[in-house]
């Protein structure tokens, strides 16, 4: 009788390993290029469609759109002004309970109302033409000094400059000097940074507030 000797089959290894995650390393993307010197104006913005684009697409993550999206129908509306548009932008904007309504005083929104009113009546087209000229300078002042500057130091901002190149870059800025690294910057909001239709609003609401 023949006698068989009987081996063991070996399976291979099937033991399942937990992942480590103290030795996973992050990957963060990091700028193609030195964008120190480089200062992003806030005015291309309304130059530049892509800039545009990608800076509402930041705001849309927190539902602030909307002061985008008012400052665009000013542009929009400066190079025909009418009545008709005035009043969408009214009703869009201004008015209680619009689609894309500001968070406005009341003392503004009854001004923009009772100028639009007088407006329709002396059929005055200089006065229409600059009917929200204050208010645009109120958003684009709370704009850059608040969700503008947080953008700029977004993923967004980040992955568009890396994506468009630095030719793109020096299109939406000015070249600025670059400071020492143990100079500390001013909190202070920086004058010189403002255009000068910004230095003209704020000398007139100061005045008003007198």
């Amino acid at each position: 009788m023949r006698h068989y000797l009987k081996t063991k089959r070996t399976e291979p290894n099937k033991t399942n390993k937990k992942l480590d995650m103290t030795k996973v390393k992050t990957v963060t993307i990091k700028p193609l290029f030195d964008r120190s010197q480089y200062e992003v104006q806030f005015e291309s913005i309304f130059q530049y469609k892509d800039l545009h684009d990608n800076y509402h697409s930041y705001l849309k993550t927190s539902h602030q759109q909307e002061p985008l999206l008012f400052l665009t129908a000013v542009k929009e509306f400066k190079l025909l002004p009418n009545e008709v548009k005035a009043m969408s932008i009214l009703d869009s904007f201004i008015k209680e309970g619009g689609k894309y309504e500001l968070n406005l005083s009341n003392h503004t929104k009854h001004k923009l109302y009772r100028t639009m009113q007088s407006i329709e009546t002396s059929k005055d087209c200089n006065t229409l033409a600059n009917l929200f000229d204050d208010t645009f300078h109120l958003i684009s002042l709370e704009l850059r000094t608040d969700s503008y500057n947080r953008y700029l130091a977004s993923k967004f901002f980040e992955e568009l400059i890396n994506k468009k190149g630095e030719d793109f870059l020096k299109k939406i800025s000015t070249i600025v000097s670059i400071q020492p690294k143990n100079k500390k910057k001013s909190r202070n909001f920086d004058v010189a940074k403002m255009s000068e239709s910004d230095i003209e609003f704020l000398v007139k609401v100061m005045s008003k507030a007198q």
